[in-house]
């Protein structure tokens, strides 16, 4: 089956050259055929074997949850927040961050000289955590954006990049952020 140029695009740039085929070979195998879903799948398993059979095997059960997952945030209302449209491609301009947040993640540590400049906005909140529910958010060191945070989600043995509103997180954080005033 031909996918879209995106969904292509997307699994040359975060799975291993080895992993490749059995990628395609599992995408065509499967009952799920709409972008959406494929994007979603793709999203959530950030480059990944594992992730991506599991996701794979979640979405012939429950389109919704994995859908509402690679989407969403969940935890943080009751409704969960859309952040991304994957039924647009990886390259749309509303889902230009997923395609940069899923950029599969090396172990090896930033050069010392590189960490400050990458700090860029919302030094106060960098590295500081809050917890909703049973989800721990943690403020990433890079932040690309003035408007939005940044952060790690931690669900159980998950952590997925996701960007909230500035104010939300400012919220979450109110009481263990100091604020320097000049004299």
């Amino acid at each position: 089956m031909g996918y879209p140029p995106d969904i292509d695009e997307f699994i040359e740039r975060h799975f291993a050259v080895t992993d490749r085929d059995a990628v395609y070979t599992l995408l065509d195998r499967s009952t799920i055929r709409t972008p959406r879903v494929i994007r979603s799948v793709l999203f959530l398993s950030n480059g990944r074997m594992g992730l991506f059979r599991h996701y794979l095997a979640a979405s012939e059960e429950d389109i919704r949850e994995v859908v509402t997952h690679a989407e969403c945030v969940t935890g943080v209302s009751e409704m969960p927040m859309p952040l991304r449209d994957l039924s647009q491609p990886f390259g749309s301009e509303r889902n230009l961050a997923a395609a940069e947040l899923a950029r599969p993640m090396t172990r090896a540590a930033p050069p010392k000289a590189a960490a400050p400049a990458a700090a860029g906005h919302h030094r106060a909140l960098l590295r500081r955590s809050f917890v909703l529910g049973h989800i721990r958010y943690t403020v990433a060191t890079d932040q690309p954006d003035r408007r939005r945070v940044r952060c790690f989600r931690k669900e159980r043995n998950v952590v997925t990049v996701v960007s909230l509103p500035l104010m939300f997180v400012l919220e979450q954080l109110a009481e263990r952020i100091e604020v320097a005033t000049a004299n």
